[in-house]
């Protein structure tokens, strides 16, 4: 996962080198994300938490979960 900016006059689109497992992508405000279907739902709090900061999130492990 990572943090990204378009650049204003540019679209999201999908990579040149797809991942065959991907189902699909979504572009969504920040602010639907905690109504959104995400996963893993561990997860969700912080990276809620670092984006209302504007901070990094750290690496850590979650394990088997969801």
């Amino acid at each position: 996962m990572f943090r990204c900016t378009i650049l204003a006059g540019q679209r999201p689109t999908t990579t040149t080198v797809p991942d065959e497992m991907q189902i699909g992508i979504a572009w969504l405000p920040l602010d639907d994300l905690a109504e959104t279907r995400f996963y893993p739902l561990g997860m969700r709090q912080d990276l809620l938490e670092a984006i209302r900061s504007d901070a990094a999130l750290p690496a850590r492990y979650l394990g088997a979960i969801n």
